[in-house]
């Protein structure tokens, strides 16, 4: 469905854009659009509740594939990730990080991997296992500063200072 009715991968990555969920205002109600269109594309507005959301991601996960496009794919895991993160799923949720840190790594791509790092951290401290969040955490940090991205950074120290509030 996804893939027929929308711009083919080819053309979001080449206008530079990415799937990403949007919470609406902490509702249920979530959207998945890609950013970045041509000037004057329809962004792609799919709504509903997270199954939605998890439908949509899971259809850019296959399209991704298909495209042989690593960092949509990346990318994907890592939005799939925190989804279902957010959904009370950490255990689900891991795999898909752990997934998207391994192709961010090979790719080189430290943005996606400093995102990955904490998103494995938040899904260890959700799982009590405390140490291993703050070794994640530590290492988001460390990228987040050596690329200079200060909000990774910053969501990285609150996310550290959650799992120092559980030891």
């Amino acid at each position: 469905e996804f893939l027929e009715k929308h711009e083919p991968a080819h053309q979001i990555r080449s206008a530079g854009g990415v799937l990403l969920p949007v919470d609406v205002l902490g509702d249920t109600r979530l959207q998945c659009a890609p950013v970045g269109l041509q000037p004057g594309a329809q962004p792609l507005q799919l709504l509903g509740r997270r199954k939605r959301q998890e439908e949509c991601l899971r259809e850019a996960e296959r399209w991704a594939e298909t495209a042989g496009d690593r960092e949509l794919l990346a990318q994907v895991k890592k939005s799939l990730g925190w989804m279902l993160a957010h959904s009370r799923r950490p255990a689900e949720a891991e795999p898909e990080f752990r997934a998207a840190l391994e192709i961010a790594m090979a790719l080189g791509d430290r943005t996606i991997e400093a995102g990955a790092m904490g998103g494995l951290g938040s899904v260890s401290r959700a799982q009590g296992r405390i140490a291993e969040s703050r070794m994640h955490m530590d290492r988001q940090i460390e990228i987040a500063r050596e690329i200079g991205d200060r909000a990774a950074e910053a969501g990285g120290m609150n996310n550290l200072g959650l799992a120092l509030t559980h030891e």
